[in-house]
């Protein structure tokens, strides 16, 4: 026997001093989590009975798992046993008994398979944030790995009652019980007992021992309560922060239960790829990843942290990662979920917005104030003389609009005005232009920003811009419903049944565009998406949609061919809509060239916006 404890003791001091098991005061492991949204819950195990805190929920959650190492051997151990509160109230504390627990009201147990008490096991799966008793055989100790993914503890403190229980602690930061029950009402007489020994050993000192977050203790409880400790987190979700593959930023709030001002420390426990928080600072980064964050939350207040995730980091799959967040001796432990699915094969819908215009001719409308004047346009053409009512006498044929109750001018066949400086003269020759040939590669802003809709889709690389497009479904049969289709062809409509009820029928949704036109419903574009396309349309002379083609003048009946050149250059997934840029939102700078319309080329720029409306990737 003697053997025995120096091997237990041996063995002990070099798990320590190589790290496996983290000491903080009390013998301790803390729980440890990495990418992927693993946390890993180390827990070792004496002889004799031992009372233990699951922080984590198992992958595996059956009992035998819990038992079995790595190597498939399996742990000596003869029961388990957890208590649910709600079945039973405890008045009193008695040492662990197999016998005793049998019998009393509130216990779930199991037994190995061996065992011949096996046939009463009622307790067939671990769950995290619970507490158990368990009963190792032998004299070695065993250290028990549990994988899983933490959930947020969600206490309810029973009544006028002893709860078996443990708690979410910092172990870098252990508080004492003193400290963690300050700011609880229901716990104002710490009543608390501890295993040791295989017997309940009352802390008769709760303002010195420090929490041990892998142990279970009995705690009496004065009343309901749902007390987490000094600070609480509060999520939208159940117990995660779950942003599936639309929801772009969640709040989670901290909540601050001391009488003081607490500073809380929020980071990820592996890598930070993905995720952000919203930068309250106005320096022009609304979002910022996040790193290792504190915030001082003043007493008995909340404070509300806005998290955001862009999938643009992560693509294509999913994100998997932890929460920590720690302050006063407390620790949670926040699962975080995002999914990426793969969308390149997928439509899109958005709009362009037209912001600049080149001019192809320009006119001048005023002379200006100084003594030599122009009179617009003017130049080349015979002496004009601009009376005071504003007519011209002379040889010249135009008005000289703005010069009416102003001194007859004089404009040369310079166009320039040589007289002397006549006060309220300025702008006497407004109106006298003509069109003079504009410089087409000098955009200027248009007076006001028009938008038009523009439909793509992306099947395997190849991308087409899009007229209508109707999503319908194809038609269910006995074992499965449909799944979704795009049509393109109206003539296969009857081949697909609709998604939507309009009228007591069945229909499909359309989605369509009026901003171009070409023959047919598709046609394919130059490029990929996420960098540049581009695509020219022939709007024939003798097309209905040609604007040439009405019957309103003359000359207009014979039409002319119009093309339209369209470029989309695709920006980085630095720019606009941050968080779901270069993902299911995209964006760049728009650039058409049109000719037909005029002798030289129409050039017009602006931005547009693509966002993902559908992952199919074929079209019928």
């Amino acid at each position: 026997m003697q053997n025995s404890k120096n091997w237990l003791k041996r063995t002990l001091y070099i798990v320590l001093t190589t790290g496996l098991i983290t000491i903080s005061g009390l013998s301790a492991a803390a729980v440890e989590c990495s990418g992927g949204g693993i946390c890993k819950q180390t827990i070792v195990l004496t002889p004799g009975w031992n009372a233990i805190y699951l922080q984590v929920q198992p992958i595996d959650k059956t009992p035998e798992a819990f038992f079995t190492k790595a190597n498939g051997d399996t742990i000596n151990v003869s029961s388990m046993w957890t208590y649910l509160a709600h079945r039973a109230t405890v008045d009193y504390i008695a040492n662990p008994d197999p016998e005793k627990l049998l019998s009393e009201a509130g216990w779930l147990r199991y037994f190995p398979a061996t065992a011949k008490e096996a046939f009463t096991t009622n307790l067939f799966s671990l769950s995290a944030n619970r507490a158990y008793l368990i009963k190792l055989e032998g004299e070695q100790f065993e250290v028990v790995n549990i994988e899983g993914t933490p959930v947020i503890p969600k206490t309810k403190w029973q009544p006028n009652s002893f709860n078996f229980t443990g708690f979410h602690i910092d172990p870098a930061n252990p508080p004492t019980f003193s400290q963690y029950f300050a700011a609880s009402p229901a716990h104002s007489k710490l009543n608390i007992y501890s295993l040791k020994d295989n017997l309940w050993d009352k802390v008769v000192t709760p303002d010195v021992e420090v929490i041990d977050p892998d142990k279970a203790y009995w705690v009496y409880s004065e009343q309901g309560s749902k007390y987490n400790g000094m600070f609480d987190v509060t999520v939208p979700q159940v117990n995660r922060l779950e942003y599936g593959n639309v929801i772009e930023s969640l709040g989670v709030t901290l909540k601050n239960h001391s009488l003081a001002n607490n500073t809380l420390s929020v980071s990820l426990a592996g890598d930070a790829s993905g995720v952000y928080y919203k930068n309250a600072n106005t320096d022009g980064q609304p979002w910022v990843p996040l790193a290792i964050n504190s915030y001082e939350v003043s007493a008995n207040a909340s404070h509300t942290l806005r998290l955001g995730v862009r999938r643009a980091d992560f693509t294509p799959g999913g994100l998997e990662q932890v929460l920590d967040i720690r302050g006063s001796g407390s620790r949670w432990l926040l699962p975080v979920t995002a999914d990426a699915p793969n969308i390149d094969n997928s439509l899109w819908v958005g709009s362009v917005t037209i912001e600049k215009v080149a001019q192809v001719q320009n006119y001048k409308h005023d002379c200006g104030d100084d003594d030599h004047q122009l009179c617009v346009e003017n130049v080349g053409r015979i002496q004009d003389t601009c009376l005071a009512d504003g007519t011209s006498p002379g040889l010249g044929e135009f008005r000289c609009t703005d010069n009416i109750n102003v001194a007859a001018r004089t404009c040369d066949v310079n166009g320039e005005n040589p007289g002397t400086t006549i006060p309220g003269a300025g702008h006497a020759c407004h109106e006298f232009s003509v069109p003079v040939e504009g410089d087409n590669t000098i955009l200027t802003p248009v007076a006001q920003t028009f938008s038009f809709r523009v439909i793509m889709h992306n099947n395997g690389g190849e991308v087409a811009l899009l007229k209508d497009v109707i999503l319908m479904k194809n038609q269910a049969t006995d074992n499965e419903s449909g799944s979704y289709v795009l049509v393109t062809d109206e003539q296969r409509i009857s081949e697909f049944t609709g998604v939507a009820i309009r009228d007591g029928e069945l229909v499909g949704k359309r989605l369509s565009t009026a901003a171009y036109d070409f023959t047919g419903n598709t046609q394919a574009m130059a490029g990929s998406i996420g960098s540049q396309l581009t695509i020219s349309l022939l709007i024939d002379k003798q097309s209905p949609t040609n604007p040439y083609r009405h019957l309103y003048h003359a000359q207009h009946g014979k039409g002319y061919d119009i093309t339209r050149t369209m470029e989309f250059s695709f920006a980085g997934a630095e720019t606009g809509s941050f968080l779901r840029a270069g993902y299911d939102v995209l964006e760049g700078t728009y650039r058409e060239t049109t000719t037909g319309l005029h002798k030289r080329p129409i050039i017009a720029t602006g931005t547009f916006r693509l966002q993902h409306a559908a992952a199919i990737g074929s079209l019928h």
